[in-house]
């Protein structure tokens, strides 16, 4: 059976799979932090929000698996 993203999980996702998915969005972010950095996403303008960003994901990312 072929899925497609608008298909429903079928089995649950473990933690160490989630960890990796979220690591995998911390490393996308990292690479592309210069382009989100460029997005004023609250009134202060401040230049690093990839790279926030990008650690937050990564804190996730541990919690997820500790």
């Amino acid at each position: 059976m072929s899925m497609d993203s608008r298909s429903p999980i079928e089995a649950p996702l473990d933690r160490p799979s989630l960890a990796a998915l979220i690591r995998g969005g911390a490393d996308r972010t990292e690479v592309n932090r210069h382009q989100v950095d460029r997005m004023n996403l609250s009134p202060v303008l401040d230049d690093d929000r990839g790279s926030d960003l990008s650690l937050t994901l990564r804190a996730c990312a541990e919690g997820v698996r500790a």
